[in-house]
Order: structure tokens, then sequence, then C-alpha cells
């Protein structure tokens, strides 16, 4: 005997609930902020409610300072003809081989501590030197330095240090070095010679276009954390990169271009391109004791009227201690350069 299915229970009505009416008041233009309020927005009242804008940053510098480099044709190229350059920017100096990209930061790096930054140098390259750097005008001892090093493993032989851990390490020193100086200058030699953790991981065999993008891909991470970095602590953060052909038969325009990805383009708020002069391996006999070079920004956003497509033209003699280092119009420059030959 099949027994019948009980019915099922009717769900009750749910009574109607009258909403309280809500008490709302114009707002008063002479309110204060915190304060409720009502928008009459084409005939209708809409409730709003205005709040005390908060400083998420405890680090946010009171002041923004600027590097004059003595020289007006310098100080366009970097940044502002009059003021110099602008602290809380993320720069790039990009050229050819032996252009004079490290030096010209070298030089940079020394008048940023004159004028009392902290200066931290990121050597990818293994192409620091202390003597060298003195020579331009850096106290090399009062430099914080990172580089790739080796480290131990459980398993498997020591590894380098990869560009993750190392500009992790760099974030860490700049915050630490904001509690003592107002402002900072650091030194990132060179985009070209990061090599991340993935590719560190996949080694030279397994390599693959995954693998080979991941720089670009890092740098897009870290290059927007670092803008912000930079304008909290006042830091003027000049990355270094090399010039490469582009790939393709038939190049419209610049045929250079730099490694790195598009993040450089889009998050520098200065770039500066370096080439050396025709002629402009200075020689006394046989040995090279100088070079001379002219400098362009095809990008400039370090306000208060930067202008872009300044050009300055530099000379520098490395035989004597400290170096001679000139800044000049590039006009000058090719006039001396001219009556040297």
């Amino acid at each position: 005997m099949v027994k019948p299915k009980p019915k099922k229970k009717a769900r009750p009505v749910p009574e109607e609930v009258e909403e309280p009416e809500v008490e709302t008041h114009a707002v008063d233009e002479a309110a204060e902020d915190g304060d409720s309020g009502i928008l009459d927005i084409d005939g209708e009242e809409i409730q709003i409610h205005t709040q005390k804008l908060l400083k998420v940053s405890a680090f946010e510098p009171e002041h923004h300072y600027w590097l004059d480099t003595g020289s007006p044709d310098a100080n366009a190229v970097f940044g502002n003809e009059e003021k110099g350059i602008a602290y809380g920017k993320v720069m790039e100096i990009a050229g050819p081989e032996h252009c004079g990209k490290t030096l010209i930061s070298n030089i940079l790096m020394g008048l940023a501590q004159k004028d009392g930054a902290a200066a931290g140098y990121i050597d990818l390259e293994e192409s620091r030197d202390g003597v060298w750097s003195t020579k331009l005008g850096v106290r090399w001892s009062a430099v914080t330095k990172f580089y790739p090093m080796l480290v131990t493993q459980k398993k498997g032989p020591p590894i380098l240090l990869s560009a993750e851990e190392i500009c992790e390490q760099a974030e860490s020193a700049m915050h630490t070095l904001s509690q003592r100086a107002d402002k900072q200058f650091w030194f990132l030699d060179s985009i070209a010679m990061m090599v991340t953790r993935k590719q560190y991981a996949v080694g030279l065999s397994d390599a693959s276009m995954n693998s080979k993008l991941d720089r670009a891909e890092f740098l897009s991470r870290l290059l927007p954390r670092w803008a912000g970095i930079a304008a909290n602590y006042n830091a003027t953060i000049l990355l270094s990169n090399q010039l490469r052909a582009k790939i393709g038969g038939f190049v419209m325009g610049d045929p250079d271009d730099t490694t790195g990805g598009k993040a450089l383009k889009h998050v520098c708020s200065v770039r500066v391109r370096g080439r050396r002069m025709k002629g402009g391996r200075l020689k006394q006999g046989k040995a090279v004791v100088g070079l001379a070079g002219v400098l362009r920004n095809i990008k400039n956003k370090s306000g208060d009227g930067s202008v872009e497509g300044c050009e300055c033209g530099f000379k520098v003699l490395w035989n004597r201690d400290p170096a001679r280092i000139q800044f000049m119009p590039k006009k000058d420059l090719e006039d001396e350069m001219g009556e040297e030959k």
C-alpha cells in the first residue's frame, strides 16, 4: 500500500513593515567635514555623508626638494633649468656602451651626497669601483650597496640572489634611510642585467618565451611600487639602461630601443639618452684620459615648467684627482671639440 505524500505547508506571507522615516536636514554651506546632509539633484533628495580626508602615508614628505647641479643645461635635461633635479622621481638614463651612463650617474650621486641626501647603489653589472667613484665626488664609504651574491640551498649548488630579492632588500634600505635623511639618491646599474627568480629556475637550456619575458613582467610590478616609494621618501631613483637595435627588417622612426619592456616608458618621469661625441674619447698620448658626450631628454615630467627635448654637453677628465667635470651647452662643446681636432 502506497502512502500518500504529505502536503507542503504554505509559507506565511510576511507582513509589510513600514520603514521609519529618517529626518534629514539641508546641508549648511558652513558645515564642517564629517557632517551628513541632503543633496538636491534635479528635484530628488539624496542622502549624502561627507567625511574628513585621512592622510594615508605617515612618511609623506612635508617638503619637496630639488638637486641643483650647478649647470642650467644639466638641470634642464634632468629636471628644471632653474631648480635642478626633482627628488621623489624615477628616472632612466640609456645609451650605447661607453657613452658615460655610469659616469654621469656617479657624478649626480656625489652631488646628491653633498646636498645632504643618503645614497644607495644597486650594482647588477658588478661595475662598482670605490676609487673611481671617489674621483667623481662620491663618498663611497657612505653608500648603501647591493649586488648579486651566492646563497646556499638545502639541495643543489649555491645560486645567485634574484632581482626580486635584491630589490626587496633595497626597498627595506630605503625605509631605513628615510628615518635618517630627508632625501635619497639611488642608482641601479642596470636594467639589462636583471635576472629574475624564474629565469634562474629554468636555467639556460630550458629557457622559453615565457621566461625570456619575465623581466618585463617583473618591471611592470616593480616600477609602480618604486614610483610611490620614491615620492614618499623624497628619493631619486636613477635606472641605467642599454640601447638595443629593434628587431625587424624595416623599422620606422628610432631604430634603437631600451631593454625591460614598456613599463619604463610609462613610469619614469624623466628619460635621458646619452651618446659619445665623435672624437669623444679624450686621449693623452695613447691613454684615454677622458670622455666627451651629449645628453638629451626624450621625456621630462619633473614639473614646475620642465621642458622636453633639452640637450647638454659634458666633458670629464679623470687623469686627475678629483676628476674635472664640465657641463656646458651642446654648441659650446661642439665648437671646443672642433678646435681640438
